[in-house]
């Protein structure tokens, strides 16, 4: 009998549950919301150049370089259904710096922009404290 009832309450929430995405489809989502972004940003006027689709997983955190006018904009994007936790904005934060340190010749006379672009449109409580700390950090959220 009860065996029955735990296989009808089974039955009922499974659909409920979130749904596992294997890394290959998190992988393809997440190239597919970087794609978005880059429409955006050249609809925009910036140049943009696709770090992360180039580099894969060499891009040393930096999905996309854009550059308009004086300004170079260094951005990590993020396709995440929950909120992106304080530890990532500080790594990202850390990887800007190290790009900046790296690529010296090609940042000169250039104002440097660090965003973060998520497509959650919550924010964790952690990282919204440390983003009032770190106000060079612009974080966006875009759908």
């Amino acid at each position: 009998m009860f065996k029955l009832f735990e296989s009808i309450i089974k039955d009922i929430f499974e659909d409920e549950k979130p749904k596992k995405i294997s890394y290959k489809e998190r992988m393809k989502k997440g190239k597919e919301y970087e794609y978005k972004i880059k429409t955006i940003l050249e609809k925009d006027g910036f140049k943009v150049y696709p770090n992360g689709y180039i580099k894969g997983k060499y891009d040393n955190g930096i999905d996309l370089i854009a550059y308009k006018d004086d300004e170079m904009h260094l951005i990590q994007c993020k396709c995440y259904e929950t909120p992106p936790k304080q530890t990532l904005i500080r790594k990202f934060y850390g990887d800007c710096k190290l790009y900046e340190e790296k690529n010296e010749n090609k940042i000169k006379n250039k104002k440097i922009i660090y965003r973060f672009i998520t497509s959650c449109e919550k924010i964790d409580k952690s990282t919204e404290a440390f983003l009032q700390d770190n106000k060079n950090i612009k974080y966006e959220i875009i759908n």
